[in-house]
């Protein structure tokens, strides 16, 4: 009668998204009329014929598409009518798990470690841009973490916004995470780049390391690349008081070139101490300290503050007291014209001087919104009374000066 042995399936641990392929091993001196797998999923109950290559048997049962416990046995029946099948075993199909998402790896970073996975993203630096010298380049995905791709030689053959499936091994080299990929598969090109905008403070927790990230300050310092430094260092700080370094290396091409030269006047233009800048780039550190690297010249803009557009000056307060003791604030708008020196204060109803919520020379005319929240220069809560917001203008082309003015009242508690 029929031998049967070394039944198989494979995947070894399938899920709900899988074609499950079984094979055996049959044998019979008579030879064999028919060879078939049995299955029980479900309730349901089918015969499957397998097909032979030489002595293997095998079948491929489509995916199932529900979660489960198969019951499944080879039976086969000879020419002479004598018949056998193999004991019922049995085989969990569970549900397939969620995609892994590069914040999930470097978050088990060691369990990973030799792993081989596959994940999809975006492509936020090429290899090769950021710094010439480095082979390295950088994916990221939505769910706000970025990792290394690496590859031993310079891969010019994915871009700037390209989604990818990548399969790679996962390493950590030096303390950096990396993906040493196998094969990376371009599925769409200019896709929108996953930038997480932070404040200065969340990025100097070093927690976005090789991550595109997105911040934004004044900038208060600033030196060109010299001697054995490679790179512009602008240091910026935000309304906190918060600092970091935007890391401008002469390789990228984007300010300097490989001899320090400047080669984009205009960017050098935007990039003086006292502009306002927002920033995006690859996150990094240096001696504990973060730095934030663009790769391209379009990575580096003036921040604009309010809308722009073709404004005179103007200055209105919401029409109700409020009471900086509870935590109230009190709302205001204001605009300006292009070119001037703009100058907005507080001073209380005999004139005294009590703090300045703007002073700033403006290109650009804006309409603003903001909010003032009651105390003076010192950070003290004002006592209650009228104080009045005094919005002074200098054409900087004619030297002709506006103002306008608009009275604010802090009242008592419980008034």
């Amino acid at each position: 009668k029929p031998v049967i042995a070394n039944v198989t399936f494979s995947p070894s641990n399938p899920t709900t998204e899988n074609d499950i392929v079984f094979n055996a091993t049959v044998t019979d001196e008579d030879g064999l009329a028919l060879v078939r797998l049995k299955t029980i999923f479900q309730g349901d109950t089918i015969n499957h014929a397998m097909t032979a290559s030489g002595d293997i048997y095998a079948v491929t049962v489509n995916a199932t598409g529900l979660a489960g416990e198969m019951i499944y046995a080879v039976y086969a029946e000879d020419n002479v009518g004598l018949a056998d099948s193999s004991n019922l075993s049995t085989l969990n199909i569970s549900a397939p798990p969620d995609d892994l998402s590069i914040a999930d790896l470097l978050a088990d970073l060691s369990n990973y470690v030799g792993e081989i996975v596959e994940i999809d993203g975006v492509v936020t630096v090429p290899a090769g841009k950021l710094r010439t010298s480095f082979t390295e380049a950088f994916l990221q995905d939505e769910s706000g973490k970025g990792i290394i791709l690496y590859n031993s030689s310079l891969d010019t053959s994915f871009h700037r916004g390209d989604s990818v499936l990548v399969t790679a091994e996962v390493d950590e080299f030096d303390g950096k995470p990396e993906l040493i990929y196998s094969s990376i598969q371009v599925l769409k090109e200019n896709a929108t780049l996953p930038v997480v905008e932070l404040s200065i403070s969340e990025f100097n927790s070093l927690e976005y390391e090789y991550t595109f990230v997105k911040i934004w300050g004044k900038i208060t310092e600033r030196s060109d690349p010299y001697g054995t430094n490679a790179g512009a260092n602008i240091t910026i700080q935000d309304e906190t008081g918060e600092q970091s370094i935007v890391r401008i290396w002469a390789s990228t091409g984007i300010l300097h070139n490989d001899s320090f030269e400047i080669v984009n006047e205009s960017l050098d233009s935007l990039l003086q101490v006292g502009t306002l800048i927002e920033v995006s780039g690859i996150g990094g550190s240096y001696s504990s300290t973060s730095q934030l690297q663009p790769a391209y010249a379009s990575d580096i803009t003036e921040k604009l503050e309010g809308t722009p557009g073709d404004f005179e000056i103007y200055l209105k307060v919401a029409p109700y007291p409020f009471v900086p003791q509870l935590g109230e604030q009190i709302n205001f708008e204001y605009s300006f014209p292009d070119d001037a020196r703009i100058k907005l204060r507080v001073f209380d109803a005999s004139g005294r001087y009590v703090s300045t919520l703007y002073d700033e020379f403006r290109g650009l005319s804006f309409y603003k919104e903001a909010s003032w929240s009651g105390r003076d220069e010192l950070n003290r809560i004002l006592p209650p009374g009228v104080y009045i917001l005094h919005l002074e203008v200098t054409d900087t082309k004619t030297g002709t000066l506006s103002t306008d003015t608009a009275p604010v009242v802090i009242g008592v508690i419980g008034r």
